[in-house]
């Protein structure tokens, strides 16, 4: 007999045990966007660089996200077995039973409205602000509204060869499946706390416990929203951005464009990291090296309910959340080439794109040692390339075309190796 009331057909026909077991997918996954946008622009008047112009833009956005589990997903554990024997037994995740499923029915609405002004300040130098202004509701998110600025400046000095430069601010609402969508699944790591519960229980204290002696365990996550854990509803990722380039159209056959660009994001939204939070379970419960609010959270993440006869602090329910991320920094350099070359055999253009990583850090709190892509060693390996080189040939002839391309990546994090 299998346990758990499986039937046992699984190597036979199905009957109608197995047919029942299995199921039917029937999720009703709905999502619905109502959009309306309305736009002016025109002349204010003329100036003596050229006409002062303005835009106006105007949005209203209603979102519907809304996911229906399978009945099989939300049924509760069975209490019988195939054969109608009473489970006596705890059964937690066992087959689709509350298992996962993505539940949701979200809703948000936004407004916002915005204006642009082109002030032509010289013949050969313009200026561009402008400023909008978004809405959220309260239901789904705490930021509540934002305003991002910008400014950008052209400068032509001479007809083929232009200087450019600008800053923005700009944000990002909470993706609404990290608000409102819940999932599950079963991920390894270290279970540092059971371990060294294991460890007391086999030797009676915990003289001579080292946590690299901890073998990895399988633990199912359930992802869900951080407001159902005591966290704050998730904000806004904002940003700052700065660039500084020029464009030259050296001959009628080539043209050479270059940009710098500085971006700073604050509050990115990240889904915890299942070590991590078990570490910080470890430090808490056990080391005692992080004390207060923190442990407060991991407490409510991470239930645990000790076995009665060994003690050890099994894992009961894992919940993990999205949340907001400090900061994250860049910046970088982009190049592009592109020459024309018409010949009587055809006509040969080669585009060339580079780009130069200069620095990648991120932070995720106020008070955490920044993580440097671009020269930790820690990061096992080249997540982050330094640089990249994406090279077109194309070579036309009458109705016939053929490109030739070439991609080429740079090193990657710079590693420490001992021999």
């Amino acid at each position: 007999m299998f346990p758990l009331g499986i039937p046992e057909v699984l190597f036979g026909p199905a009957n109608d045990a197995a047919r029942n077991a299995v199921g039917l997918q029937t999720y009703g996954n709905e999502t619905k966007n109502d959009f309306a946008q309305f736009n002016l622009t025109a002349d204010i008047y003329e100036m003596n660089a050229g006409q002062l112009s303005y835009a106006f833009v105007a949005e209203y956005e209603k979102e519907k996200l809304t996911f229906v589990p399978d009945e099989l997903i939300q049924q509760g554990p069975p209490t019988t077995d195939s054969e109608g024997n009473p489970i006596t037994q705890t059964l937690r995740w066992s087959g689709w039973y509350n298992l996962t499923g993505y539940a949701g029915e979200g809703k948000r609405t936004r407004w916002a409205v915005g204006g642009e002004l082109r002030i032509p300040l010289h013949e050969t130098f313009t200026l561009n602000v402008a400023a909008r202004w978004d809405d959220y509701d309260g239901t789904s998110t705490s930021f509540g509204g934002d305003l991002t600025p910008s400014a950008s400046l052209e400068w032509r000095p001479i007809d083929n060869f232009l200087v450019r430069a600008g800053y923005t601010e700009s944000f990002r609402a909470p993706d609404m499946a990290l608000v409102f969508v819940n999932s599950g699944s079963f991920q390894t790591a270290f279970d540092y706390v059971s371990c060294y519960d294991q460890y007391v229980f086999v030797n009676g204290s915990d003289v001579g416990f080292d946590t690299d002696d901890c073998d990895t365990s399988s633990i199912f996550t359930q992802r869900i929203g951080g407001q159902e854990v005591g966290l704050d509803p998730l904000d806004a990722e904002k940003g700052d951005t700065w660039w500084l380039g020029f464009a030259w159209d050296a001959t009628d056959n080539l043209s050479l464009r270059v940009d710098y660009t500085n971006i700073e994001l604050g509050q990115r939204t990240i889904t915890q990291n299942s070590q991590g939070l078990l570490n910080d379970d470890y430090e808490c419960n056990v080391t005692g090296t992080l004390t207060g609010g923190d442990c407060d959270i991991v407490d409510a993440q991470i239930i645990r309910a000790p076995n009665p006869v060994t003690g050890v602090r099994g894992i009961q329910n894992f919940y993990r959340t999205a949340i907001n991320q400090f900061e994250e920094r860049a910046s970088y350099i982009d190049v592009r080439i592109i020459y024309n070359l018409n010949t009587e055999v055809g006509q040969f253009r080669f585009q060339g794109d580079y780009n130069r990583v200069l620095s990648h850090e991120t932070q995720t709190t106020p008070t955490s040692e920044p993580f440097d892509y671009q020269n930790r060693p820690d990061n096992n390996g080249a997540d982050d390339f330094n640089s990249s080189f994406v090279g077109s040939l194309t070579w036309s002839y009458s109705d016939f075309s053929t490109t030739l391309t070439a991609i080429y990546r740079g090193r990657g994090t710079v590693m420490e190796c001992e021999f």
